[in-house]
Parts: structure tokens; C-alpha cells; sequence
């Protein structure tokens, strides 16, 4: 979250050297989620864009399950709890996200035709505020589908 990064910056310049001093994260740190750990993209990570509005990451695992084991998958909203029509999903193995890569891109669900391409840097944030705020609105019976 970008006020985790100006309340707790991660890495202190020594004003008397220029060396930066890396320093473990804070127990306010952890508190909030943050482990202290930059975790880059292994080549297990999948982009999916183009879902449909009202998709949820349990369509989406039912989709993408093809190409195989599946250990996260999760669909990604704007801070105002508006869907992005964006997925993110995470193989067991870098070969079965290839493989999903290869056999789902330009696949279809719900009439929607799907990019999936390798997903870049870091995973993202899907505990965000926009989630919560869907499932809130979904809650109050004026977001998702009604259910």
C-alpha cells in the first residue's frame, strides 16, 4: 500500500556514509500485513485481463484449472471497489503457467475473450481496499450479482 511505503520505508541512507542500511519491518509493520519481503515474479505467476465485470476468483479458478494445479488465484478491483476485469492466478509450476499461457490466451468466458500472458513483477496487493469495499457493496446487495 503506498501508505505503508511513506509511513515505514524499508531501507534508512546513513547520512554520514551514503551506505543504506536495511532494517527488519516493525511490529506496526507486520501488523498491517507487511512481511519485509520483496517477492518478485518466479515465472509461476499468470495476467488474465478481459473477465467479465461480475467474475469471481472461484470462475475464475474453474476456468484456468485446465492447464493445471492451481495455488492462488484471485480477481483484482480498483480502490473504489469497482471490478478491473483483471485476474491473477498462480501455478504449482513455472511449466504449468506456461502451458495455460499457450492453451487458454484468447479463450473465452461468459462470451469474453481472454489475454492471459505472464504476469510481471510483483504479485499484487488482493487484500486491498477495493476488494473489501466489493464485498461490502456485495454485502448491502448493491454489488456483485445479487447473490
Amino acid at each position: 500500500e503506498w501508505w505503508l511505503k511513506t509511513q515505514f520505508p524499508r531501507r534508512v541512507v546513513a547520512p554520514s556514509s551514503g551506505s543504506t542500511v536495511h532494517r527488519p519491518p516493525s511490529k506496526m509493520m507486520m501488523a498491517a500485513g507487511y512481511s519485509g519481503q520483496q517477492v518478485e515474479s518466479d515465472g509461476r505467476g499468470v495476467y488474465v485481463g478481459g473477465l467479465p465485470k461480475h467474475a469471481e476468483w472461484q470462475e475464475l479458478k474453474d476456468h484456468m484449472k485446465a492447464a493445471g494445479e492451481i495455488e492462488y488465484c484471485d480477481v483484482l478491483y480498483s480502490d473504489w471497489g469497482e471490478p478491473k476485469g483483471v485476474g491473477y492466478v498462480r501455478y504449482k509450476t513455472e511449466a504449468e503457467a506456461l502451458g495455460a499461457i499457450a492453451a487458454l490466451n484468447e479463450s473465452s468466458m461468459d462470451g469474453r475473450t481472454l489475454k492471459v500472458a505472464p504476469w510481471t513483477g510483483k504479485p499484487p496487493n488482493t487484500n486491498g481496499q477495493g476488494k473489501m469495499m466489493y464485498q461490502m457493496w456485495a454485502w448491502y446487495g448493491g454489488g456483485g450479482r445479487g447473490k
